[in-house]
């Protein structure tokens, strides 16, 4: 049960987690199709909103394979608040995303963190010169 999980056409990566994900996975999984319930082999959140996702595109109809992945994507995220919010939590969740079918991805960074304090939240950081003086070991 690892990254990145494949399922179809798609494969699917997610960093951050669904704070209080426990107290709200049973709720997030009834959501589920029965195929995408059959489908995990896992515990987690990630392959959990991978299904959710799978569930979504599969409804949507009309637009090309990248579009919908992209709408996917926001429609799974938005579901994902909404339950949060339903069942009254406030901690929030992290949602960086990445789908792809192959040949696109469709990529979110998504984070409830601080919005209430006004800060900016975690991102992904690059080091373009080796940590602590080292040398780079290639």
């Amino acid at each position: 049960n690892c990254h990145p999980f494949a399922r179809e056409q798609f494969a699917f990566m997610h960093n951050g987690s669904i704070r209080e994900f426990q107290t709200v996975k049973r709720q997030l999984r009834h959501e589920l199709s029965d195929s995408s319930y059959a489908w995990m082999q896992g515990t987690t959140d990630s392959e959990t909103i991978f299904a959710l996702f799978a569930d979504i595109y599969s409804a949507l109809k009309g637009e090309s394979s990248t579009e919908k992945m992209a709408t996917a994507v926001l429609a799974t995220i938005e579901s994902i608040e909404v339950l949060l919010k339903s069942a009254g939590h406030t901690a929030g969740c992290d949602l960086n995303l990445v789908v792809s079918d192959g040949r696109s991805a469709v990529v979110s960074r998504y984070s409830t963190e601080g919005i209430s304090e006004g800060m900016i939240p975690n991102s992904l950081y690059v080091h373009r010169t080796p940590l602590q003086l080292q040398s780079w070991q290639l």
